[in-house]
């Protein structure tokens, strides 16, 4: 599962363009290797969209919703140190959103943003928060392998971003109790959620420096932290080396994904809550049952397996999330969960369900032509044929 986390993309590209493949291609297995370069730099876009339906009640029709936002970054190598690790400062360039829900559209670009022009302050909330964003870095730092160990700098970004909303919304009771949430929100992300959650464009590459032949299948298991929601999920990725071949003038492998995510029972409670300083959310999920399941999430990356960039990557997911007020007197604590009268909670229960896409692109170093021409997979078309 993907979620729009501004940077949280960033990293999976790291560094140095290559020259043109062998056209032959290599026949046998082949390693993944990481090979920063000290002063490289490269840029990547971003592309999430959803497209899904909100339901408030039972019986009632849903609304519907789409929303799809752009990001592009600057990613330039610091430093290489004596063990292979190395330090990437990633700077976001540029971010702009559209999202229309029941009709209802609100679009925003951070090169053409401009507050004195804005009428709508929904609109010129998410222009501060994108204008604060912009050039704003954030520091990674990642092992001989090239998998991502430390983050610095989040915690800043997301302090002058809320800043700066603060300051469009000004003084008042309204501005106060807004105040709160967005704290509350950005409280949820920091250095240490961004880490973990830029360990996902690592997880479809294998954790071992072993040779890897076309065919051959890799399995991760890991948990997510939900920090909306407070909670923890299972997840669950295969992956498959579907191909090796040149593409975009690099040498990459041809990787099929499929993931999944499940909020399991045992996970469902607020373990890591002390991390937010949002009362008022907290309060409102003691008052919820609630369950996740992503599924489908299949997708293919074409990784430079020499040097450890990520080229492009396309994945797309299917995610519901069912939610329901306890009936009264019933309590996180005092109560099972899925508990209390039907008639009462079918009458305060809500889901949402939708697609997402997750498309990631290198854009410094392309050529004009793909080739794709050399040792694949026999008989296959992608993840589903596992």
């Amino acid at each position: 599962m993907r979620r729009v986390n501004l940077l949280a993309a960033a990293l999976a590209a790291l560094l140095a363009p290559v020259g043109l493949a062998d056209p032959a291609g290599p026949q046998g297995p082949i390693e993944f290797r990481f090979a920063p370069r000290p002063g490289q730099v490269i840029r990547q876009q971003m592309v999430m969209k959803s497209v899904g339906t909100l339901g408030l009640a039972p019986g009632l029709p849903g609304v519907k919703f789409t929303q799809s936002t752009t990001q592009e970054i600057t990613a330039k190598c610091r430093q290489v140190n004596s063990d292979g690790s190395a330090v990437v400062d990633v700077t976001l360039t540029h971010i702009a959103t559209r999202m229309n829900t029941a009709g209802i559209t609100i679009e925003c670009d951070s090169r053409t943003f401009d507050p004195a022009k804005v009428k709508s302050l929904d609109v010129r909330l998410i222009g501060r928060f994108f204008s604060a964003l912009i050039g704003s870095q954030v520091t990674f730092t990642f092992d001989a392998q090239g998998a991502p160990t430390k983050v610095t700098g989040m915690r800043e970004v997301v302090a002058k971003t809320l800043g700066s909303i603060k300051q469009e919304l000004g003084q008042g009771v309204t501005a106060a109790r807004v105040n709160q949430t967005i704290e509350g929100i950005g409280a949820m992300f920091d250095d240490e959620s961004m880490l973990e959650q830029m360990k996902a464009f690592y997880r479809f590459i294998p954790s071992q420096p072993s040779p890897v032949a076309v065919g051959q299948k890799w399995e991760q298991n890991w948990k997510v932290e939900l920090p909306v929601l407070s909670s923890l999920c299972n997840a669950r990725g295969s992956y498959v080396l579907l191909g090796i071949e040149t593409f975009h003038g690099r040498p990459c492998a041809r990787i099929g994904i499929r993931e999944s995510f499940t909020l399991a029972p045992d996970l469902a409670t607020p373990a890591k809550r002390t991390r937010q300083d949002n009362p008022g959310m907290n309060r409102l999920l003691d008052q919820l049952d609630y369950s996740l399941n992503a599924s489908n999430g299949e997708g293919t990356a074409y990784w430079d397996y020499q040097t450890g960039v990520l080229v492009q990557l396309r994945q797309t997911q299917r995610v519901v999330i069912d939610m329901k007020f306890k009936s009264r007197g019933e309590t996180a604590t005092t109560s099972p969960a899925g508990t209390g009268p039907a008639e009462d909670r079918d009458r305060q229960s809500f889901s949402q369900q939708f697609v997402t896409s997750f498309q990631v692109d290198l854009l410094e170093g392309e050529a004009d032509q793909t080739t794709t021409q050399t040792a694949t997979r026999p008989a296959t078309t992608g993840p589903a044929d596992r």
